[in-house]
């Protein structure tokens, strides 16, 4: 019971929040830069260093493929309603050229397939990107070209989905690099955050508190 109440004591001073981890570790660093006395057996102070350089890139960059994605994606989701009230109206050409009951053994020609209890388009966009261009080929016969909603419409929609995909893909490829950058870096600095605060403990046990305070421990704040 002792022992894990000390555990809670020593990580007391360590943030959680990521901006807060970077802020606390640059301090904690400089301070430690200059204590020569002072020494980890696994890391150093340069390393340490280096490690906070490089976590706080990742968080910036982070942050701004974050807000580009989210752009990204919400044009992606808008088209997408686009597809699927458009839809319809293909539904209805068929419809009138080969009859409502018959109509419907012509969906996969054009990329419509059974979900659930209804008739649209995939929800993976991988799937669906594969019904717009059978959707296109289809729709590109002769009947169908003077339609509003006919080959030059659905040619534009595949155009603007083909574009907006691969820009979401672009994205998210060095989203996902700068999150495994995250995963990595977090808890080594933490670990070297609180190694640091125990061995301020161990060597100036009657003024630790301050010493925490001097390195930028303020736990407090967290």
């Amino acid at each position: 019971m002792e022992e894990r109440a000390k555990k809670k004591s020593s990580v007391r001073s360590i943030p959680n929040r990521e901006a807060d981890l970077i802020t606390a570790s640059s301090k904690v660093v400089a301070r430690w830069k200059s204590a020569d006395n002072l020494t980890l057996l696994w890391t150093t102070a340069s390393r340490f260093e280096q490690q906070i350089k490089d976590f706080a890139e990742s968080f910036e960059i982070r942050a701004e493929v974050k807000s580009e994605r989210s752009a990204s994606t919400y044009e992606l989701k808008v088209l997408n309603a686009v597809i699927n009230g458009s839809l319809q109206f293909v539904k209805n050409y068929l419809a009138d050229r080969y009859g409502k009951a018959d109509s419907v053994a012509h969906y996969s020609e054009f990329g419509i397939v059974k979900i659930a209890r209804q008739y649209g388009m995939p929800r993976d966009n991988d799937r669906r990107l594969q019904s717009l261009r059978q959707l296109v080929a289809a729709i590109s016969a002769p009947e169908f070209t003077d339609k509003k909603y006919g080959t030059a419409y659905w040619k534009d929609i595949l155009t603007r989905f083909e574009k907006e995909k691969a820009a979401a893909e672009s994205i998210d490829s060095p989203f996902s690099e700068q999150v495994g950058t995250k995963f990595e870096l977090r808890p080594v600095i933490k670990q070297t955050l609180n190694a640091l605060a125990l061995l301020l403990k161990a060597n100036y046990p009657t003024t630790w508190r301050e010493e925490l305070r001097l390195w930028g421990f303020q736990k407090e704040k967290y």
